[in-house]
């Protein structure tokens, strides 16, 4: 199996190099590190807008994703919405309802050897991960927070 590379011409050299690597995410991938990088991921305010962004984009653009699934998968309005838009409409919901306790930190037992020492637990990001969605269900599976979580 080997990967798939875009050539590129430099300079009229006649130089060939990899442009994007195998799948022409190098660029996105970096942008995304970035971002994380920067520290203005971890924020609740700034997760909370991602949700509310991926709503409203689902608002927006309803129309579109299920012309698309009919026209790319054959999938009856109904089913669209049962497996892939009402799915991600009601998960990003409970995310946005849920975020503030995920993220806060929960204190855990230390033994009496080290008191008067406390401890806990803080969730924080680890980084960025890229996720591979089955085409049979390419918004649900893909987009949804909580599906995408569970199934790692």
């Amino acid at each position: 199996m080997g990967s798939r590379v875009a050539p590129s011409v430099e300079g009229g050299g006649g130089e060939q190099r990899q442009s994007q690597g195998a799948l022409g995410l190098r660029g996105t991938v970096g942008e995304l590190r970035a971002a994380y990088e920067s520290g203005r991921t971890r924020s609740l305010a700034w997760r909370q807008s991602q949700l509310r962004g991926l709503l409203r984009l689902l608002a927006e653009e309803e129309a579109a994703a299920f012309r698309a699934l009919r026209e790319d998968l054959g999938k009856h309005h109904a089913e669209a919405y049962r497996d892939e838009i009402g799915l991600l409409v009601k998960s990003a919901n409970a995310a946005l309802r849920e975020v503030e306790k995920w993220m806060t930190p929960e204190k855990v037992w230390v033994p009496l050897i080290a008191f008067p020492a406390t401890a806990q637990v803080e969730p924080e990001p680890l980084g960025v991960v890229l996720v591979f969605a089955c085409w049979n269900f390419p918004l649900g599976k893909q987009s949804n927070p909580h599906q995408t979580l569970s199934d790692s």
